[in-house]
């Protein structure tokens, strides 16, 4: 999926303002819009790549770990801050530039969710892969219905798998 920001002010936006009957304003680390024929609204949030992805010890011995409360959280918030953002918005928005013209539309219905967080190689100890923590997370984010969880590591991957295809198409 490639992805343009929307406008020029950045990929961090406000998405909605604060003011006495909604509360705080949402900020959200990314706001961008897919390329292609119909342009669809993408989010996405940040965090840290050390971020813990499930807890330390196990909600259940002995296999059975929760999500972190910073990858719930993230969760949550992302959720948060794309359901203020779209109540204010009509199922196609037609942007258009700061002179009047008209630049594109796009598609803000059900916008895609994207969260990057963490690094699978917290999985890794001294005996391997420890397979209950790491099938703890993977259950937790294909359950989540309309987010994309990406590691650091996974998002570094496809970069660098994208970087190298195009220096072989060019050559």
């Amino acid at each position: 999926m490639s992805c343009d920001a929307i406008g020029d002010g950045g990929l961090e936006q406000i998405t909605t303002g604060a003011n006495v009957f909604s509360g705080g304003g949402k900020r959200i680390d990314a706001v961008m819009k897919t390329k292609g024929f119909v342009q669809s609204l993408l989010f996405a949030e940040i965090k840290h790549h050390e971020t813990d992805l499930v807890k330390k010890t196990a909600y259940r011995e002995p296999d059975v770990y929760q999500a972190s409360n910073e990858l719930s959280g993230a969760v949550s918030q992302l959720q948060k801050s794309t359901h203020k953002a779209i109540k204010q918005l009509q199922d196609m928005h037609s942007q258009y530039s700061n002179g009047g013209d008209y630049e594109y539309d796009i598609l803000t219905i059900k916008p895609r969710q994207v969260l990057v967080v963490g690094n699978l190689e917290q999985f890794v100890s001294g005996n391997g892969i420890n397979l209950e923590k790491l099938t703890s997370f993977e259950l937790f984010r294909r359950g989540q219905q309309e987010i994309e969880i990406l590691t650091f590591d996974e998002l570094f991957a496809r970069a660098e798998f994208i970087a190298q295809a195009t220096i072989l198409s060019n050559n």
